[in-house]
């Protein structure tokens, strides 16, 4: 009965899970990346994909590097 049911799941979600598949694929929405723990490049590069991913830091307030300049374009 088990396999029944089974074959049962199978047959009705088989056109889902293949669908899933092609938009996983598709959009890159699964990666893999070879990860050396011995090795601290390999690392950082594994936890830049990351920060790019989770969009790490888009939100932080944007940090002027010439304040000076700033209240002349005001000015205009």
């Amino acid at each position: 009965m088990h396999k029944q049911q089974k074959d049962k799941w199978t047959e009705k979600y088989s056109k889902l899970t293949q669908s899933l598949l092609i938009v996983l694929n598709d959009y890159s929405l699964v990666k893999f990346l070879p990860l050396d723990i011995s090795d601290e490049d390999s690392i950082q590069e594994l936890l830049s994909v990351i920060d790019v991913t989770i969009q790490y830091g888009e939100d932080a307030d944007v940090k002027d590097r010439f304040p000076q300049f700033a209240d002349n374009l005001d000015d205009y």
